[in-house]
């Protein structure tokens, strides 16, 4: 039975090492270059460290909140650290699983607050078993483009009540390792904003659960399952502050057919042929995923040229120089999406063409 305590009992955490964790937020990203081999891409660097192990830990380097703070509150049970989303999980996976014989190569990336995670660019020396993250409020799991029912059922049988779809992490970004996926959440809340805290009472309970489960199943090959289903859309929405940042994540994500300014909700796809069956158009391009959401879309122009849906550009582009020079080249592909610009368009204020 896990101990709850009082009001007045000031609260000694299990597991967190609150001065490693510490120093862990407060580091620049290329500080991190001791715990591995940096390797530099077009949208920064990636770290990876190497330790011959059978499944991959993963973790983001980059913060919305540039500003360190510290502060424990409530008699020890909270943490408040803008930094917490995600240096929380490169600090676990650095440091703490580490102290309990858990085996695991490591990759640290970047640019995973923007849609632009450099996991896309990491090659594998071997075949993992499986690969995890520690990046995201709660206390449930996400599963993203691995959603399945057979792991569902698996981590329910080990303590998570609930297993999501989520929206994005890095892992979503890592479906050429095909293998399967895990992100635990980690007892955060208000990420991407100063207000962010950690209950540490919940992550000590997390942790209770997620260590045993490494131990037992980091031997054991837990094969990507694809499953036929729909999902609901994922929700983007850019808000108005100063510390631009992706808000509003929906759990699930739709299958999408794109055919001139329409968008159908797609409940089956004939990949293999790259038949669609709404469109039923001889100029179908056919699925491709969409690299910041990892949503499939089909006769879509934007996944096709620039790799994001329409949705994800939405805050993407609003970050781009000489923005009008990209929305024309997208229309010049294929001028039946002049609505669709013109909706994305007026969404991050630019012009209408």
């Amino acid at each position: 039975m896990i101990k709850i305590p009082s009001k007045d009992e000031y609260y000694t955490s299990r597991h967190i090492d609150l001065a490693e964790l510490k120093s862990i937020s407060s580091m620049g990203i290329h500080e991190f270059a001791e715990y591995g081999d940096v390797v530099e891409t077009r949208d920064g660097i990636y770290i990876f460290q190497n330790n011959n192990a059978p499944i991959l830990a993963v973790a983001h380097l980059d913060t919305v909140i540039q500003e360190f703070g510290w502060e424990v509150i409530n008699n020890g049970k909270t943490l408040k650290n803008p930094q917490l989303d995600d240096r929380l999980g490169a600090y676990i996976i650095l440091c703490l699983l580490k102290k309990h014989g858990i085996n695991y190569d490591i990759l640290l990336t970047e640019n995973e607050e923007i849609g632009r995670s450099t996991a896309s660019h990491f090659r594998a020396p071997r075949k993992y078993n499986w690969m995890f993250e520690i990046d995201r409020f709660g206390d449930d799991v996400a599963m993203y483009k691995y959603y399945c029912q057979e792991y569902v059922k698996l981590l329910n049988e080990n303590g998570w009540g609930r297993v999501s779809r989520g929206s994005n992490t890095d892992i979503n970004h890592l479906g050429h390792l095909d293998i399967t996926g895990f992100n635990f959440a980690c007892a955060y809340s208000n990420n991407h904003s100063k207000q962010a805290k950690l209950d540490i009472v919940l992550l000590d309970s997390i942790l209770d659960k997620l260590i045993p489960f490494l131990a037992k199943y980091q031997d054991i090959v837990l094969p990507r399952i694809v499953e036929k289903t729909t999902y609901q859309s994922t929700n983007w929405q850019r808000l108005p502050r100063n510390d631009d940042y992706w808000q509003s994540y929906a759990d699930d994500t739709y299958d999408y057919c794109d055919t001139g300014s329409n968008t159908t909700y797609v409940s089956q796809h004939n990949q293999s042929h790259n038949d669609c069956d709404f469109c039923d158009s001889l100029l179908c391009m056919g699925t491709e995923e969409c690299q910041v959401c990892g949503c499939n879309y089909h006769n879509s122009v934007f996944v096709y040229v620039y790799g994001s849906c329409s949705h994800c550009l939405q805050g993407i582009l609003s970050d781009v120089p000489h923005i009008d020079d990209i929305i024309k080249s997208i229309k010049e592909v294929d001028a039946d999406f002049e609505i669709s610009l013109n909706y994305i368009m007026s969404l991050i204020g630019g012009s209408k063409w």
